[in-house]
């Protein structure tokens, strides 16, 4: 029997979808970073615009599956979560796990990273349960706080997804069981492309560059059954995450 892949966004998320669409609904956009009291914003460059947050809550014969990850550059860190709704908390039981990929190269960013990753990958290591709250504030936006065992805190703002943003910019990525492989469709040529995957130990599997590519193949018939992180880099430097479950 040929192994199907289900596509999906990559994100964090909570068990109770329902009970928390404004998550779902939401680019969550770091505001600030306070570890031991200190504010430490995050940068502003060339290589990094934002430092985002995404959710995602997706199901598998039956079974609802609640998936959290963020970015600073090309690299994430995510992994499955429990969520607990009576004491707005979540934990991890399938990592925190992070892409082995190239790190940020420009001034503070590497360093950032860094500190950012070591928020989720230490709170995991010391009791593993992340508080969190949502406020709505005047304006009709949200603040997310989550909160980490020993008070270091990681603050979001809201930006409502729009529909473009919903559709991935018009460029589609789905898997073809007949032949086996990614298929990657777009409204418009793109002048180029690279795919990298990630399997879930973080260690690289793939990497594909193309030129004036609108739609394409890339065989997967040769790796193995795992969830699988994929970055698209295209044209100017923007990026699309998704992941990817081979069973």
């Amino acid at each position: 029997m040929k192994n199907r892949i289900l596509v999906i966004l990559i994100s964090i998320s909570f068990n109770c979808f329902s009970q928390n669409p404004v998550l779902f609904e939401n680019y969550w956009i770091l505001e600030d970073l306070i570890l031991d009291n200190v504010s430490h914003l995050p940068p502003n460059n060339d290589e990094v615009t934002n430092v985002i947050l995404e959710f995602d809550s997706y199901e598998h014969n039956g079974t609802e599956y609640i998936d959290l990850s963020g970015y600073v550059c090309i690299n994430a860190i995510g992994g499955l979560i429990d969520f607990n709704d009576i004491d707005n908390t979540f934990s991890f039981y399938d990592g925190p796990n992070q892409t082995l990929g190239p790190t940020c190269s420009v001034g503070e960013n590497p360093i950032y990273e860094e500190m950012y990753f070591n928020f989720f990958h230490e709170n995991y290591q010391n009791g593993n349960t992340f508080n969190y709250t949502i406020t709505i504030n005047n304006d009709d936006s949200k603040t997310l706080v989550i909160t980490s065992y020993n008070g270091d805190q990681a603050i979001y703002g809201s930006q409502v997804l729009s529909v473009d943003d919903k559709e991935t910019h018009g460029i589609s990525l789905y898997y073809n069981s007949r032949t086996e492989s990614i298929e990657l469709d777009c409204k418009n040529q793109l002048k180029s492309i690279s795919v990298m995957m990630y399997n879930s130990l973080g260690k690289k599997v793939l990497d594909f560059n193309g030129n004036n590519v609108k739609n394409t193949s890339i065989k997967l018939n040769d790796l193995s059954n795992d969830v699988y992180f994929v970055t698209l880099q295209y044209d100017n430097g923007q990026l699309i995450r998704k992941k990817i479950i081979k069973y």
